[in-house]
């Protein structure tokens, strides 16, 4: 155990009876913080690193230290090479380090991830047969090293390099154009990539100068692009041009969310201040400033028919206090309902076309609100924490995004859960569909970028509407983009992509 908000205080290494989860014993030995534990195959030793330069080896059975492997930095992850005498550990300081266990020496290691000040290790693994590690990092990379040759060499090979430090991802809504953004490729600005969807290539690079980019919106007609940073602002840059059109300033804190009006001539915002906004895109002018709610505003929707907008709140600092869904009058700023809640942290809500009912999606799983009664139609998905969601074009199944970086589809209706796909390695952050619902992108925090077929093809959109390949492209992107042969996320029929 260890908490970043308390780094001064020790860690524990502790042993459980899994049958019973009774306590076996405090393992001593800890100063610091500790990240990552594991035993040996045979079970007699357990390992354990962390933030205090040390890796500590202890006897399972009489549940005592046996010695400590002094190393030069944090660890924040290890492996253990099939010899059972090599460790493996991913650094604070970018670099992967090999270390002998019998002898408690370096035999090794590779300058692994260095890109910026803050590069560090994520983690760490083997190949089944020892001759491979692979390691990833912040510099957005994963990356094979040998282990049978010197252990100074470099890089077999490097997947996934993303030196833009993806943070977010929007289809345009003619679905011509996947749009990512995080780090310039220097990594002392914000950029935004456009790549072109039909071939997976970037297209062209919009400079952003200034860093923090969390969160992208396309307006209705694909011309503007809302920016939500980590500081106050808003900005609306021109996609056509690549110019900063205007500011938004207003929000005490950062903006979390943004969602333009139907007819693109207002934009309401909340975020970290507990507050909604409504402007007015022409003029930057702020038209309303709602009362400050109990928690910070997770997400914010206008309604199709441009007469509502949804709310809802919580956040990781507070993931254990209920959030709440709120429907106001998008004219007025006047509160209509406090729908309900969710136990837990809410993540997203999003109208159906029909502007009659409103989903939202959190820690819970997701709720169903019926708009006219103001009452809740199902809750499901509990076990489930969704971190992002689409309404199918058909409107009878909604796709969703988890921790677990599985993409779901679930049926309105009923709530069962029709088909869940493996579709990365990290959880997914966000998922963004196209007008016409024929494509969905899915953002993840493994740096990749997944185009899905979201209806079964056609002859109209079969020839070239999505590679056939992987498509391998210079950094700052490395897209990955999936075509699903003959299936539908959104139709009734599906099969792995």
């Amino acid at each position: 155990s260890g908490d970043y908000r308390e780094w001064r205080k020790a860690g524990h290494v502790r042993l459980w009876d899994p049958a019973s989860g009774e306590e076996l014993a405090d393992l001593p030995g800890t100063k610091h913080k500790m990240r990552r534990v594991m035993f040996t195959p045979d079970g007699q030793r357990l390992l354990a690193c962390g933030s205090q330069h040390e890796i500590l080896v202890y006897d399972v059975a009489q549940k005592t230290l046996l010695h400590t492997i002094t190393t030069n930095d944090e660890m924040s992850d290890m492996a253990l090479l099939p010899d059972n005498r090599t460790i493996v550990c991913g650094q604070y300081n970018g670099t992967v380090s090999m270390w002998d266990l019998e002898r408690r020496i370096k035999i090794g290691g590779y300058e692994g991830h260095r890109f910026s000040s803050a590069q560090y290790v994520f983690a760490v693994s083997t190949s089944v047969d020892g001759s491979v590690v692979f390691s990833s990092g912040s510099d957005g990379s994963v990356k094979l090293w040998p282990t049978t040759v010197e252990r100074t060499a470099s890089p077999i090979a490097v997947l996934e390099e993303n030196h833009a430090g993806l943070m977010t991802v929007a289809l345009s809504p003619d679905g011509r154009w996947a749009v990512t953004a995080g780090k310039s490729t220097d990594g002392k600005s914000a950029a935004i990539y456009v790549h072109d969807v039909t071939t997976g290539k970037q297209t062209r690079t919009i400079e952003v100068p200034r860093a923090g980019i969390s969160y992208m919106r396309f307006s209705p007609d694909g011309r503007t692009i809302a920016l939500c940073f980590f500081g106050s602002e808003i900005e609306l840059w021109d996609f056509e041009t690549g110019q900063l059109r205007r500011k938004l300033t207003g929000h005490s804190a950062a903006p979390r969310r943004v969602d333009f009006s139907p007819d693109g001539k207002r934009l309401v915002s909340g975020g970290w201040d507990r507050t909604w906004r409504l402007w007015n895109v022409e003029s930057g002018e702020s038209l309303f400033n709602s009362p400050q709610q109990p928690l910070a505003l997770s997400d914010v929707a206008f309604s199709p028919d441009n007469r509502y907008v949804a709310t809802c709140t919580g956040s990781w600092k507070d993931w254990r206090q209920p959030g709440e869904v709120k429907l106001w009058d998008a004219a007025t700023g006047r509160e209509i309902a406090r729908l309900g809640e969710h136990r837990f942290e809410i993540k997203g809500v999003m109208f159906d076309s029909s502007s009659r009912r409103l989903l939202s999606h959190g820690v819970q799983g997701v709720k169903t609100w019926d708009l006219e009664k103001q009452s809740l139609i199902a809750s499901y998905g509990n076990g489930h924490t969704v971190t992002s969601a689409v309404i199918s074009p058909n409107e009878q199944a909604v796709m969703i995004g988890t921790t677990r970086g599985e993409i779901a589809r679930w049926e309105l209706s009923s709530g069962a859960v029709q088909q869940t796909y493996e579709a990365h390695a990290g959880l997914i952050f966000y998922l963004s569909m196209c007008d016409d619902g024929s494509l969905m992108a899915g953002g993840s925090q493994d740096g990749v970028v997944t185009l899905w077929m979201t209806r079964t093809p056609t002859d109209e959109n079969a020839a070239g509407r999505l590679p056939n390949s992987t498509v391998n492209e210079s950094p700052p992107l490395l897209e990955v983009v999936k075509q699903w042969a003959s299936s539908s996320i959104g139709d009734e029929t599906s099969s792995n992509p």
